[in-house]
């Protein structure tokens, strides 16, 4: 009886332990630490991705869940709920951080297939919103993709 029990207490504690990040991604945030452009059509990038569907040698897959509770990063709609704010802002000519994302570069910094729900990924992303944008997807991932491109 306690070898269950023990069991089922390592079982809770593993599913509470699950790192979830909280993001409120906006493109008006007022006194933003950093202010980001996240396009297809940038000239000198700081960072180069790639986000699409089979990319060869990815560096982490990506999915949506409809579950809050599976989710790694959390999307949400207010900024009260948000451990973390980014602010993208596509009209900046001199953000603090350009990222350049492609379904096709040459050498990029970051490579991120994006999977269907039903397969198996390594990051799950939830959004309080109805859908989810790029940029939003990219400012989301963006601790991990400055961690593998090493910017």
């Amino acid at each position: 009886m306690k070898n269950h029990l023990f069991t089922l207490l390592l079982i809770v504690l593993w599913n509470m332990g699950k790192a979830q990040e909280f993001v409120y991604i906006d493109n008006n945030i007022n006194n933003a630490k950093t202010t980001i452009k996240i396009d297809n059509e940038i000239t000198f990038p700081d960072i180069q991705v790639v986000l699409g569907k089979d990319i060869p040698f990815e560096d982490f897959t990506v999915g949506i869940t409809p579950y809050k509770s599976q989710a790694n990063y959390i999307i949400v709609d207010d900024i009260s709920n948000a451990e973390r704010s980014v602010k993208v802002d596509n009209c900046d000519n001199f953000p603090d951080l350009s990222i350049l994302v492609k379904s096709e570069i040459s050498f990029p910094d970051v490579r991120i297939e994006f999977r269907d729900k039903n397969s198996f990924v390594d990051i799950l992303i939830y959004s309080e919103k109805a859908t989810i944008s790029e940029q939003e997807l990219i400012a989301c991932l963006l601790p991990l993709i400055r961690e593998k491109a090493k910017k």
